[in-house]
C-alpha cells in the first residue's frame, strides 16, 4: 500500500480471494468499458456517465436505422462535403476599412475557401490534439488546455439479437469474470 488515503494516512492492502479478484476485475473492466479509458486516466469527480446529472440518465436505447438517420435529417438542405479536409479556420476582426463585417474563412485541402458569419467546429478531438487545423488567431489558452486535458478512447459495441432468451430474463445484465492472467494489468490495478 502507499500513502495518500483519506486524511493523508497510509492505505492498507487487503488480500482478496481468487473469486473476489475476478469479481473486482470484472467491475474494473466494466467501468473502463463504459468510460472507454483506463480508470487511472478517469477524473474521480466526473467519471460516472450514467449519473442523473453527469450524463444521460434513464434507459439506454438504440436509434432505429442507426445514428446516420439523425445526421441525415440534420444535414437536409445543407451543402455537406465528405472527404474534404479543412486545413485552416481564420476568424476576421469585426469590421474593417473596406466595410467587411468580419466573419470566418474556412480553407480546405483542395484550396477552396468558404466564408461565413460563423463556423461550427465539430471535428474529432484527435484532430484538434494533432493540430490538423490551423486556427488564426490561435485558440485561447483556455481552449488549448481543455483540448490537451480531454481524453478519448475506442469503444466497440456488438449488438446480438436472439430468437428467444436462453438466460434469466429477470437479470439486468451479465458478464464473464475471467481469471486475471495479465501480470501487467494486475500490477496496474494494484498500484491504483
Amino acid at each position: 500500500g502507499g500513502a495518500g488515503g483519506a486524511g493523508g494516512g497510509a492505505r492498507k492492502k487487503i488480500k482478496l480471494t481468487d473469486h473476489e479478484r475476478r469479481l473486482l476485475g470484472w467491475h474494473w473492466a466494466n467501468l473502463e468499458y463504459g468510460c472507454s479509458a483506463p480508470l487511472s486516466k478517469i477524473s474521480m469527480a466526473h467519471w460516472n456517465q450514467d449519473e442523473t446529472y453527469g450524463g444521460f440518465g434513464g434507459k439506454h436505447a438504440m436509434v432505429k436505422g442507426g445514428y446516420g438517420a439523425i445526421t441525415s435529417a440534420m444535414s437536409d438542405g445543407i451543402d455537406v462535403r465528405l472527404g474534404v479536409a479543412v486545413t485552416s479556420i481564420t476568424t476576421r476582426a469585426d469590421g474593417d476599412a473596406d466595410g467587411d463585417a468580419g466573419g470566418v474563412v474556412v480553407t480546405t485541402s483542395t484550396g477552396e475557401t468558404h466564408e461565413g458569419a460563423a463556423c461550427v467546429v465539430t471535428i474529432p478531438l484527435g484532430c484538434l490534439k494533432n493540430g490538423d487545423i490551423a486556427f488564426d488567431p490561435p485558440l485561447s489558452e483556455k481552449k488549448r488546455t481543455a483540448i490537451e486535458r480531454l481524453g478519448f478512447g475506442k469503444l466497440d459495441k456488438v449488438v446480438m439479437e436472439f430468437t428467444e432468451a436462453f438466460w434469466d430474463e429477470d437479470v439486468d445484465y451479465f458478464g464473464a469474470a475471467r481469471d486475471d492472467d495479465d501480470e501487467e494489468e494486475e500490477k496496474d490495478r494494484d498500484d491504483a
